[in-house]
């Protein structure tokens, strides 16, 4: 203000995005607040602080100007919105959905358990029996937790070459899987396909007449993921991370009949699962793209169960075959120390991303409904529901499976 003597009063008026103020000359001065600054809390502080950074520097034009974008889109805010525009648009920047990568390949694993259980329980008619299930299976997961919700829907193919022992019951073999994965996230267009091999060696061994049996498996899960993740800020951005993933498992699951028919078989089961998996490091490409660090862990999950089911003929050895489990299983492992991720082309330190519930007791509740030509094929439609004791949301899924065997 020329020609007129500055007066300590005078307040000038900007969004909460930046700091003005006249000095003693007239000059108006005006300050970007620090992004960590601009929202309560601190759960942003190392993103706003690489943020700031990739402000500070010139080595990525591409993402200052879309940092210089949101500004103005923040700045045109009113005061109400401002903060809750803004947080919105740091946990776009952040990352969740790579929170949950773990949870994906869980429900990866199950629909190929799900098809080896299917096959393992079936009759073999002959010494050598070659066995193939087609998979369908899908879902809904959700934690309140986090940020990264999902639908799915996985589509494979399973092979298993089960031999028969010296003596009744005993067998053992191989098993081969194949697997197509689409997760669909909620409240966005982000989006992951996985692409996943799956091989395992398996063995049973009978008891007491065969009224108890235990089964020992080893599973190789390999995972390729390609994801889209959709960042809302001024506009839309897509960046595409792929990420590398692998499971091994090892299982001991020791079952008793309490009652078996022609028709029908109750049993319990204990078992004891120790498992490691890894997630590999990688880059996004895109705007303010993400390095995710790699992370893996080791699982140790006790169980216990009860599963039957009852078979009605309709003739000519079509049958109808209701089946239902009850399984009760507690994770003693830290399976989710949380992954951590930082901005690619920044200065700063990785930060942890929203963690999952733990997967502490959960209880699992199975119902289906099988269509089958007795000891040759077979149309299974399943609903599975899973209470997580730490997680606030019921999980529930679908699958449907055909089964055939020579």
């Amino acid at each position: 203000i020329i020609g007129v003597e500055p007066a300590s009063d005078i307040k000038v008026e900007t969004s909460p995005l930046f700091k003005s103020k006249i000095d003693e000359t007239g000059n108006l001065l005006i300050k970007k607040v620090a992004y960590k600054d601009v929202v309560s809390g601190n759960e942003f502080d190392s993103l706003g602080e690489g943020l700031d950074s990739v402000l500070g520097q010139n080595k990525n034009q591409k993402d200052i100007e879309t940092l210089k974008n949101l500004n103005v889109y923040l700045d045109s805010l009113s005061d109400i919105k401002f903060e809750k525009e803004t947080e919105r648009s740091l946990k776009e920047i952040r990352g969740d959905i790579y929170s949950n990568i773990q949870d994906r390949i869980n429900d990866i694993e199950n629909a190929f358990n799900l098809s080896f259980d299917e096959m393992n329980s079936s009759y073999n008619k002959t010494k050598d029996t070659d066995k193939y299930s087609v998979i369908y299976s899908g879902g809904h997961f959700k934690d309140s937790d986090i940020n990264s919700n999902y639908d799915y829907d996985i589509k494979g193919l399973m092979y298993m070459r089960d031999i028969d022992g010296e003596v009744y019951g005993e067998k053992y073999g191989y098993s081969l899987g194949f697997a197509v994965s689409d997760f669909d996230f909620e409240n966005s267009s982000s989006k992951e396909k996985v692409y996943s091999l799956r091989s395992g060696l398996h063995n049973v061994k009978p008891f007491k007449n065969n009224k108890v049996s235990l089964l020992t498996t080893f599973d190789i899960t390999y995972n390729r993921h390609k994801s889209e993740r959709e960042i809302l800020l001024d506009r839309k951005y897509k960046n595409v991370g792929r990420i590398n993933s692998y499971k091994v498992d090892f299982e001991n699951k020791l079952s008793k009949t309490i009652y078996r028919d022609l028709e029908s078989e109750f049993s319990i089961y204990t078992a004891l699962d120790f498992g490691y998996e890894k997630i590999g490091a990688f880059n996004e490409s895109g705007t303010l793209a993400l390095r995710v660090h790699d992370n893996d862990f080791f699982s140790t999950k006790g169980k216990i169960g009860l599963r039957g089911y009852k078979r009605f003929y309709i003739g000519n050895g079509i049958a109808l075959k209701p089946l239902s489990t009850i399984e009760y299983s507690y994770e003693f492992g830290n399976v989710y120390s949380a992954n951590e991720a930082k901005l690619k082309d920044s200065s700063m330190n990785y930060y942890d991303l929203p963690c999952p519930a733990e997967e502490k007791g959960i209880i699992k509740a199975t119902l289906g409904l099988a269509f089958e030509k007795v000891n040759h094929m077979g149309v299974t439609v399943q609903v599975e529901f899973e209470n997580n004791q730490n997680r606030h949301e019921d999980e529930v899924n679908y699958s449907l499976r055909f089964n055939y065997k020579f």
